[in-house]
């Protein structure tokens, strides 16, 4: 007798899991019979990480008799910006969303999707947009450093935060930069305080060439406080002095 009772809740509980299936796909094809899309998926065939972001255009019509309200759009990843031409869409009127793609660090098989939400789809989406395609890889072999200054030099940050361990001796702190021009570089730094020096190694940087700037500490000199900000302008590049200003944040123990 408790065989047959668990096999009916079983067959209970697997009868009730396809009527909640079918009511869901029920749902959801109704919510396509609202907005009628022209297209779904879109191949943009290849890009490059080089290119400038490439907006796509999803254009439907509303051909039900009731008024849509377009309440959410999602993407499954931030390269990808879906945006709307109206959130309210009369019986028989047309719109489009448009997906704007952005190819940098993006290398490799696409497929990026979109989500419309309305008013009439509740919690699942009443739509899936889909982007397929490739994206090659950056012929920027110097990616790494994205930070510019002029056509020169690149680095990888121009906020550099030190931790200082100790209010005795000397610390020397390396950050790595690179020459992306064709004439030797040979850096200097303006507005240093007291307690800090700067140099390069090497002291010439050629083109083409990783090198490190090198800040050296005297921490003897340090003032009494717990963190101690500047900035120090780079000497030897030919931009503006804001453009060549890097901030340095030392944190004190």
């Amino acid at each position: 007798m408790k065989r047959y009772f668990t096999e009916a809740i079983k067959y209970g509980l697997f009868f009730f899991y396809l009527l909640s299936s079918a009511h869901s796909f029920a749902q959801e094809t109704e919510g396509e019979q609202v907005l009628q899309f022209e297209r779904t998926a879109i191949n943009i065939g290849t890009l490059s990480e080089d290119d400038a972001p490439v907006t796509y255009h999803f254009k439907y019509c509303n051909v039900s008799k009731k008024t849509v309200r377009i309440s959410k759009l999602t993407t499954s990843c931030g390269c990808t910006v879906a945006k709307c031409n109206k959130d309210l869409v009369q019986p028989g009127e047309r719109g489009e969303i448009n997906l704007v793609f952005h190819p940098k660090d993006q290398a490799g098989d696409l497929y990026r999707e979109a989500f419309v939400y309305t008013d009439l789809s509740g919690k699942k989406p009443m739509t899936r947009l889909v982007l397929t395609g490739k994206v090659s890889p950056t012929s920027d072999q110097w990616k790494g450093y994205p930070v510019a200054i002029g056509n020169t030099l690149r680095l990888k940050r121009k906020e550099w935060q030190i931790r200082v361990l100790s209010r005795e001796g000397m610390q020397v702190e390396r950050f790595i930069c690179v020459n992306i021009g064709k004439q030797p570089l040979n850096l200097s730094a303006l507005m240093l305080p007291e307690y800090i020096r700067f140099r390069t190694e090497p002291k010439a940087i050629l083109p083409e060439t990783e090198a490190d700037m090198i800040l050296s500490i005297d921490r003897s000199l340090l003032p009494q406080k717990s963190e101690i900000t500047f900035c120090l302008v780079l000497d030897g590049v030919s931009v503006r002095p804001s453009e060549r200003t890097v901030q340095v944040k030392l944190l004190l123990q």
